[in-house]
């Protein structure tokens, strides 16, 4: 296991620890997806913020990985993927735009499943690399926030894979992209408005995962390292300390 882990993290990396702007990436990730409905039938305007999201997003995940130490060659990997996501995804709506040719559905379910799986490895490895710093810092608490972000992206690609490859919508209607962020977000924070609510069982799967998951990250994670700012840890003696 140790191994396995010197493989895929090093600390040897110029964006180690940038957890402030990873945080900053975070919050533009989640306002352009809240905001912005990738709807395929939008043109003009509506396309180039369409465009904005798949690129915000893909540079989120690839600062995301730089900073929580993942080393060169699996970096390289999750890098060139989530280039590719967001290139494809230009693409994609420059032939809609333009060439009046419109996503395919295996074409289109292959890259919500990538984007889902990508968004989802990416808040596991920003918390492990705040797990091992001996010192609780401010880029620490960013990082610990900007994770609990990731995770409500990730569900929010999850549900949006399931809405449209499920044999009925996640809702149990129609709605526009930006219902799944704020869905998400509400769900993260256990708010709970109930003006949308799952329907079907992989959809209330989702749901309840995703409560059950941001509440134990906030209660025991996060609370555990605002507890610990600027004290030095015991327990992890080898992390940076970086402010």
């Amino acid at each position: 296991m140790k191994m396995l882990g010197e493989r895929l993290f090093t600390d040897d990396t110029r964006s180690l620890d940038r957890f402030g702007l990873l945080l900053l990436l975070t919050v533009a990730s989640v306002t352009v997806a809240s905001l912005v409905n990738v709807d395929e039938t939008s043109t003009g305007l509506g396309a180039f913020w369409r465009i904005m999201v798949s690129v915000t997003i893909g540079l989120t995940l690839i600062v995301a990985v730089g900073a929580a130490g993942v080393a060169r060659r699996p970096r390289m990997i999750i890098d060139a993927v989530a280039v590719a996501g967001a290139a494809l995804a230009v693409l994609t709506v420059l032939g809609e735009q333009f060439f009046s040719s419109p996503t395919t559905g295996d074409f289109a379910f292959a890259r919500g499943v990538v984007w889902f799986l990508i968004t989802a490895m990416t808040p596991i490895f920003v918390a492990r690399r705040i797990a091992v710093h001996d010192r609780v810092t401010r880029q620490t608490l960013f990082g610990a926030l900007a994770a609990f972000l990731l995770i409500a992206i990730a569900f929010n690609y999850g549900m949006l894979v399931v809405d449209a490859f499920g044999p009925n919508p996640y809702f149990g209607q129609p709605e526009p992209s930006t219902s799944f962020m704020y869905f998400s977000l509400v769900t993260i924070t256990t708010l709970g408005y109930g003006d949308l609510s799952a329907k079907g069982e992989l959809g209330r799967y989702l749901a309840t995962s995703e409560a059950v998951i941001g509440q134990i990250f906030l209660v025991t994670f996060v609370a555990r390292l605002v507890s610990l700012y600027g004290r030095p840890s015991p327990e992890n003696p080898r992390a940076s300390d970086a402010d």
